[in-house]
């Protein structure tokens, strides 16, 4: 397939499976694409981050310099916020609910090593790979539709020895569009509880009450914001709490109509 066809391709499918909120459903079908185009390497990246000129070929260098990884990552500042970390390497808390946690998250940029070092997962916003970790692998699972499928995916590739790496010194920009104007989207709101839900269920049984513990402070903390900004949609998102946490112990997936 040329390049251009595959572009046009990728682009097509993406508009198709894109929320609101800027994430995409990462799905089968680029992963496959990929893979019939024999390409070395593929590259998941949402769409609200910004890459900086020169990016690709220096992270293209330093992963085929690298002979003991195959999935890359990089520091992901605020879009705001160029100086502050969003996301520096990932970790899987299993003893406490099963929750990702952002490594530096709110830290200056100078507060991050300045060596790569490996993580547990990295987000889907930015992972750059080698494609034949794929035939090993396998492709990001489908089920959960946003939030939680790399971590899902990441947990895998590490029962096959697989460990990301993350080059602090990089950096790319997100432009969030999870909040707007100061509140939550339902996408988003939605999808993290209900999600946090189905995760926790393959990978942590034993801790429930610390994810329904971890997660009712997630919600009180948006819900005093949105008192805050927008009282009147407050039963609203109580409504959409209430229901992401029935769907998730009741193991709905994918996605939904909100």
């Amino acid at each position: 397939m040329a390049s251009g066809s595959l572009s046009l391709a990728f682009n097509e499918y993406m508009e198709r499976n894109c929320a609101d909120n800027g994430d995409c459903d990462a799905g089968h079908w680029p992963q496959r694409l990929v893979q019939e185009a024999r390409c070395r390497y593929f590259w998941v990246l949402n769409p609200d981050v910004v890459v900086p000129a020169g990016y690709y070929r220096e992270m293209l260098g330093r992963a085929d310099s690298d002979f003991g990884h195959n999935l890359f990552g990089s520091t992901i500042t605020f879009g705001d916020r160029p100086d502050t970390i969003w996301f520096a390497g990932g970790d899987v808390d299993l003893a406490n609910g099963g929750f990702s946690i952002h490594r530096f998250i709110g830290k200056n940029i100078s507060d991050v090593p300045s060596e790569a070092y490996e993580c547990d997962y990295l987000t889907g916003a930015n992972v750059f790979g080698r494609t034949s970790v794929l035939d090993r692998i396998g492709y990001l699972p489908e089920d959960y539709f946003l939030y939680y499928e790399e971590t899902d995916w990441f947990m895998r590739a590490r029962e096959y020895g697989e460990r990301p790496l993350l080059f602090p010194d990089m950096h790319l920009a997100h432009w969030k569009r999870s909040e707007v104007g100061g509140l939550p989207t339902k996408t988003y709101f939605y999808y993290l509880v209900r999600n946090a839900y189905l995760f926790g269920d393959r990978y942590a049984k034993g801790s429930l009450a610390a994810r329904e513990a971890k997660l009712a402070d997630f919600r009180e903390s948006w819900l005093k914001v949105i008192r805050e900004k927008a009282p009147e949609r407050e039963a609203e998102f109580e409504r959409l709490f209430e229901r992401a946490t029935k769907d998730g112990m009741c193991g709905v997936s994918g996605r939904v109509a909100l």
